[in-house]
């Protein structure tokens, strides 16, 4: 098709498969910068990681916020009830959580209430940088990142993201099913 029925929910799945490829790519990239990086300890190798993040991300949210926020105050009146969710997920997307705000205001990308939200791009983000706050935690845990590398950590690594992804997926049943 070459116009999408935006109430079909094929299509809708098919608009978020490239955020589902980039995920799966910057994860990868993540992966391979970490485990490269020479290890230090553990506490310096994490605040070199968290520190190469705050520095490339930090500014150019911070600055998209706040001119999409002025932007916003110009076009609407941002104190209507209305508009104070839209904000909001502005604010929430700072702290790298808009993703979870959205999910407590039960709305998807494509409701109708969230046609005007200029922040709602910013869920994908706040899974990106919540990616970034546990990935290199599991990386220590299962013994990478802390000198040679050994296939067992390896093996360990892979039981883990095995057990969370299901630990994930049927807590995506539990929210499907209690709707």
């Amino acid at each position: 098709r070459s116009l999408c029925d935006w109430s079909s929910d094929v299509c809708s799945s098919d608009l978020f498969l490239g955020v589902d490829v980039f995920l799966v790519i910057s994860g990868a990239v993540v992966t391979s910068s970490l485990l490269r990086r020479q290890p230090r300890g553990a506490g310096r190798w994490l605040a070199d990681f968290y520190g190469r993040r705050f520095r490339r991300l930090l500014p150019a949210l911070l600055l998209m916020v706040l001119v999409t926020s002025v932007a916003y105050a110009v076009v609407a009146s941002p104190f209507e009830d209305g508009d104070l969710p839209s904000l909001r997920t502005g604010v929430m997307a700072i702290f790298g959580v808009a993703n979870l705000y959205l999910l407590r205001q039960s709305s998807h990308y494509f409701a109708a209430d969230q046609h005007f939200n200029p922040f709602l791009h910013t869920w994908s983000l706040s899974v990106e940088e919540q990616y970034y706050l546990i990935w290199p935690w599991l990386l220590l845990l299962c013994g990478l990142g802390r000198g040679r590398e050994e296939p067992r950590r390896r093996r360990r690594l892979a039981w883990w993201t095995t057990a969370l992804l299901g630990a994930s997926l049927l807590f995506f049943a539990h929210l499907q099913a209690s709707g």
